[in-house]
């Protein structure tokens, strides 16, 4: 094996695992692989000494959280543990010492990564901040889950995410500020099955205070905005659909907050709802 070799790999988005909203499971058909880009490379290179490097190809800030199954590599990667990546930028660093005396292949095929937006070190939510509701103001929408909602918002990073019931073509409004950090609209499958989990379209916008608006479940090919652009509250950016994890037609919206460790959910308030816990079954409108 050449001493310069280099491996790829692709790293896991966060969208793919908390873009899902559990109904309830049977048996459903086979589906076809599903590809979601990643924007994030690893490269791990051994010349002089092993290193590993980051890409981020994606013009918002990401954090990635580096495993190995080799002991002592993941020793060394612990203390560095979440790695920043500026915007459309790399990062490379040595580990050299914690690898010298194992294979070069066994090394590389043993390190994993999961990528995230944000920077988890600089992020500080504005809890002062009013969202406006992600739906159109000429008609009021149902609830079909609220925040901490029994059926599946239980956990850290969809804990407080709130369902609104939405037609399939319905045009979702962005409820702040913010710059499109990712996007996916290619996905027509949906339905009531954790198999769906990874084949919701879904859009996440990195508003000013570091935070990151999560808009699941989307219409296939019904994003109306791209990567990287600056998008005002109340500006139309998607069709609502009913991909991925899902029982119904709805909206999956949600607020995490970077961490050292993964996204997680947060409470927000919603102009005219000022700090109220909403229920299935209420009604909200502008």
């Amino acid at each position: 094996m050449s001493k310069n070799t280099i491996y790829i790999f692709t790293l896991w988005l966060c969208v793919i695992f908390i873009s899902g909203c559990k109904i309830w499971s049977h048996q459903t058909p086979a589906l076809p692989p599903i590809d979601k880009p990643t924007y994030l490379e690893l490269k791990a290179e051994n010349e002089d000494q092993f290193q590993i490097i980051l890409i981020n190809d994606l013009p918002v800030e990401r954090y990635v959280i580096l495993d190995s199954t080799i002991d002592s590599l993941q020793t060394a990667l612990d203390p560095l543990n979440p790695f920043i990546v500026s915007p459309n930028d790399s990062i490379s660093f040595p580990i050299f010492a914690a690898v010298d005396s194992a294979d070069y292949e066994e090394v590389v095929q043993s390190i994993n990564g999961t990528g995230y937006i944000g920077n988890p070190i600089t992020a500080r939510p504005d809890t002062q901040y009013r969202y406006e509701l992600p739906v159109s103001k000429d008609r009021s929408f149902r609830i079909l889950q609220g925040q901490e909602g029994s059926f599946s918002h239980d956990r850290l990073y969809n804990k407080y995410a709130v369902d609104f019931a939405m037609s399939v073509g319905d045009t979702v409004y962005a409820a702040r500020n913010g710059i499109v950090g990712y996007l996916y609209e290619g996905s027509s499958y949906g339905g009531n099955s954790e198999v769906y989990m990874s084949y919701s379209n879904s859009i996440m916008i990195l508003h000013e205070d570091g935070t990151v608006a999560q808009y699941s479940h989307l219409k296939k090919d019904g994003v109306l905005v791209e990567i990287g652009d600056q998008i005002s509250v109340g500006q139309p950016i998607a069709l609502s659909g009913n991909t991925g994890y899902v029982s119904g037609d709805h909206l999956h919206f949600n607020v995490f907050q970077p961490t050292k460790t993964q996204p997680v959910s947060i409470f927000i308030s919603f102009k005219g709802y000022e700090n109220q816990q909403f229920e299935k079954g209420d009604k909200v409108s502008h």
